[in-house]
């Protein structure tokens, strides 16, 4: 392959650091016991990789509490690997949580650092001096599947075409795979079905992916029902490819165009799922009204009803899905039937809220103009935005558009990958006039060519306050001029720390350490990407302080190979 794949060189890195790999392990009577993490919610139940969503949860190491001292997103993502997670989007403290179940353990470890987003990398101590209050509480990304072309671009649910596919980034194995199980997968991406599956050495590309999963069974028609195991030992000649039936919404009005999101005004229209109607029986309510609108586009749902008001119309299409139930604000927490028992009678019209900004919490829960200063995912017509051409100008401009006073800080991150890979990427090339700060002035590419890690994030101001400097001053929202501006401790109960310093649980900011970064009001920092640094303490404002650096590191890319360097070991992969 022309191209590098990092996930596939961290995969090499983490296999040559096996060799000195050390287990710590709890003496016991009959066996030698390993530690092990486990995530667990407030009744003690575990939670599972291969989740619907993503849920917060209490670390346990060995069956004790893990202490904050130290913990950073490089230890959640290491530890969220180590899980069995595709990565994490969050994590928090003891202090915000205060779980009962949290007095039914010791705590454990503490200082945990991590070289690398992977547990070999890390090292902790087993003497604390915390209480329950700092126990990490961990947020980490479901392990999903995807399918992913010849050219390992994920493939979206209009995509027509064939696809490897994807679990948790490796591959699945086909022994015991059948008809069934293929069904099942591709409803659970989203799809309608499936339509044909194989398996084969069909690319050179499958090489950039471990083998991960195999042996599927599953008992009923959806993945919660499915067991399988790990069986690293297949060989790519055995990877599944699946070709899963596009499932594709539409809203049409009355003559049967398709309604869009770039509308100003609502329109109620009848709903279709890959050119059959919608049938209304078992439950379909606001909440999935407002999931199907998300996977249109549209900001949400306004109302629906149904029956057989356009009867031409719909006499046009067959009756398709039915008995929709939806467990979260995703269509992918959605389960249905193919099969609807229904007539036209029952056909469902939906009206949803025209295109436009919003900002979404980690949990993609929309964020309103009372919730000032915090910090957001953004997006435009249900799209996330890329941050080419984007600037503090453009930042107070949508904040305006949003409601809000104006702009407090931005950046561009994959700080919640989880959330941030439900949505598609929309907007790209946002440019502002500099003298006017408000949309109208604004121009913009509805094509992209970014990836989730250029998406904007973005923290506003109350509306009866300006936001950040927006004529060439201070970006980052600090202070020039001698006075306060991170706002403080503005209401008694929390303080809004300044870029490159973060929020203790003691309601008081502290510096982040070297090679790491925050935005203005970050409740922890992030760790430079690897390759990465030279940030002093407290320096680092945004991922673009982060530099590559070319001692002791990951050295990417190289045009003949990968040389990792590490002390003590060095693997060069000179064979692509």
């Amino acid at each position: 392959s022309s191209g590098i794949n990092a996930e596939y060189g961290k995969s090499i890195l983490k296999s040559a650091l096996m060799h000195a790999k050390r287990f710590i392990y709890i003496s016991s009577s009959d066996s030698d016991i390993i530690h092990g993490f486990d995530l667990i919610d407030e009744y003690g139940s575990p939670i599972v990789p291969f989740a619907s969503s993503p849920q917060m949860g209490l670390l346990l190491f060995g069956g004790q509490t893990a202490c904050d001292d130290g913990f950073n997103m490089r230890a959640a993502r290491a530890i969220c690997s180590e899980l069995g997670f595709t990565g994490a989007d969050t994590f928090t403290y003891g202090y915000h949580m205060n779980w009962a179940i949290q007095e039914e353990f010791e705590i454990g470890i503490d200082e945990i650092e991590c070289d690398y987003d992977f547990w070999e990398t890390c090292t902790y101590v087993e003497d604390h001096d915390c209480d329950h209050t700092e126990d990490v509480f961990l947020q980490c990304t479901p392990a999903q599947f995807e399918l992913v072309d010849e050219s390992g671009r994920r493939l979206e649910r209009t995509d027509d075409r064939q696809g490897l596919l994807l679990f948790n980034n490796r591959t699945v194995c086909n022994n015991t795979f059948d008809h069934t199980v293929a069904d099942v997968i591709c409803k659970n991406m989203g799809y309608l079905g499936v339509l044909e599956w194989t398996s084969g050495y069909l690319s050179e590309n499958q090489n950039d992916w471990e083998a991960g999963i195999g042996e599927i069974y599953c008992v009923e028609d959806s993945w919660e029902s499915c067991t399988f195991s790990d069986t690293s030992s297949c060989g790519h000649d055995q990877d599944v490819f699946l070709y899963c039936a596009p499932g594709i919404f539409s809203l049409l009005d009355q003559s049967g165009e398709t309604i869009t999101d770039d509308l100003s005004t609502i329109q109620e229209g009848l709903l279709t799922y890959s050119d059959k109607t919608v049938c209304a029986n078992y439950g379909f309510n606001e909440t999935t009204a407002g999931v199907v609108c998300r996977e249109l586009g549209f900001v949400g749902a306004e109302m629906f009803t149904f029956g057989n008001f356009w009867p031409d119309l719909q006499a046009v299409f067959d009756v398709g899905i039915g008995e929709i139930e939806c467990d979260d604000i995703f269509w992918d927490s959605c389960t249905f039937e193919t099969q609807a028992d229904c007539d036209h009678s029952m056909d469902v019209f939906l009206a949803c809220s025209p295109g436009g900004f919003s900002l979404v919490n980690e949990y993609g829960e929309h964020i309103d103009t009372s919730s000032s200063y915090q910090t957001g995912l953004l997006l435009y017509g249900n799209k996330t935005v890329c941050d080419d051409g984007f600037d503090t100008t453009a930042a107070a401009a949508v904040c305006r558009e949003l409601g809000f006073g104006g702009a407090d800080s931005w950046d561009s991150t994959q700080r919640w990958m989880g959330l941030q890979g439900e949505y598609e990427i929309g907007l790209d090339e946002i440019n502002c006039v500099e003298t006017e700060s408000h949309w109208d002035s604004c121009t913009f590419e509805a094509n992209h060519d970014c990836n989730h890690y250029e998406d904007v994030y973005l923290t506003c101001v109350p509306e009866s306050e300006d936001g950040a400097d927006t004529d060439g001053g201070d970006t980052n929202g600090d202070d020039t001029d001698g006075g306060d501006t991170n706002g403080g401790d503005t209401d008694g109960t929390y303080v809004v720390c300044p870029a490159g310093q973060y929020a203790t649980p003691e309601n008081t900011c502290d510096l982040c350490d070297a090679d790491q970064y925050s935005a203005m009001g970050a409740m922890y920092c992030e760790d430079c990407p690897a390759g990465t640094g030279g940030v002093a303490a407290g320096e680092g404002t945004s991922v673009n302080d982060c530099k590559m650096i070319s001692a002791g590191k990951f050295v990417l890319p190289l045009s003949a190979g990968i040389l990792f360097m590490i002390p003590l070991l060095t693997v060069t992969i000179s064979s692509w």
